[in-house]
């Protein structure tokens, strides 16, 4: 005795809901990954306006130059930004943006894993459920 009509159909819809569910979270993992990506490219715009405005104060300061033989306080001045402007803790601040960077694309690498992980299981889904469609032709044309 073979498989019944009725429980052939109750496959095609048990693999129509799986479906459902994965392209649910397709979407889901979509939207995530986009989401990455903006939050990405907030911090390389931060990153990149905080070197060009780094960049800009270390190129005032070559300006009070001339000026710290003439004017004591500008001597001062001078050295004082310069420690501040080349310290490490520019660079931490930078390189802390790179880390940010660095983390957002190893979970959008792991989001893009599971995408395709999901995928493969809609398509697999996809070829049950058309198997099933094919034997419910075959029963119904006997």
């Amino acid at each position: 005795m073979g498989i019944t009509e009725q429980e052939i159909k109750n496959n095609i819809r048990d693999n129509e809901e799986l479906i459902e569910l994965y392209q649910s979270q397709k979407n889901e993992i979509e939207e995530q990954i986009s989401s990455l990506e903006c939050l990405k490219n907030k911090f390389i715009t931060l990153q990149t306006t905080f070197g060009i405005k780094q960049d800009v104060r270390k190129a005032g300061l070559v300006g009070i130059v001339p000026k710290m033989s003439q004017i004591k306080i500008a001597s001062r001045y001078y050295s004082g930004m310069n420690d501040l402007l080349n310290s490490g803790e520019f660079n931490n601040a930078y390189n802390s943006l790179s880390d940010a960077k660095a983390i957002i694309v190893r979970e959008q690498d792991r989001l893009y894993t599971q995408l395709d992980d999901v995928t493969g299981k809609i398509y697999s889904r996809e070829q049950r459920m058309e198997y099933w469609r094919k034997q419910l032709r075959n029963i119904r044309y006997r």
